[in-house]
């Protein structure tokens, strides 16, 4: 019995000892940096905040397929969606717009969930810049897919 209490202990000490030097190297904490993605994707602008968005000069959701994959985002950002979970999003939520190279009303944005320094999912949705004029410097004929992602 004293036998397997030592090989508890000395089992028990490794995992402790083992622990102790990768919490050195891994430090766990609560605070989490939330820095700008750095992934660059050829044909698309930089990934920015979603409190800056042009909402005044782009208009979202030009289908119902748009809409349902907003709320997919959602639901897999926050775990529901409702009304509670808009003011997560300027702090959450970033997007970022097709460089196309024709000019048209019609754009294709990607909005994306950041959550512990990557992301959680993606939604590529369509855009119509409003009255039809496009100072964006963005343009082209855009498909009406929307596509999902999920990154977990």
């Amino acid at each position: 019995m004293k036998n397997i209490l030592l090989k508890n202990i000395k089992i028990t000490l490794a995992f402790l000892l083992f622990l102790s030097i990768l919490g050195g190297k891994y430090p766990i904490s609560n605070i989490q940096a939330q820095t700008v993605p750095q992934e660059q994707k050829l044909g698309w602008s930089e990934w920015q905040q979603w409190d800056t968005f042009p909402h005044q000069q782009i208009q979202l959701g030009i289908s119902n397929s748009d809409y349902g994959a907003m709320m997919d985002l959602e639901s897999r950002c926050f775990g529901q969606v409702t009304s509670n979970n808009d003011a997560k999003k300027s702090e959450h939520y970033w997007y970022r717009i097709s460089e196309q190279e024709k000019t048209s009303e019609y754009l294709k944005i990607e909005v994306a969930c950041w959550q512990g320094n990557n992301f959680k999912a993606t939604a590529i949705i369509n855009g119509l810049t409003i009255n039809n004029h496009n100072t964006l410097g963005f343009g082209g004929p855009s498909s009406v897919e929307n596509e999902l992602r999920d990154d977990r």
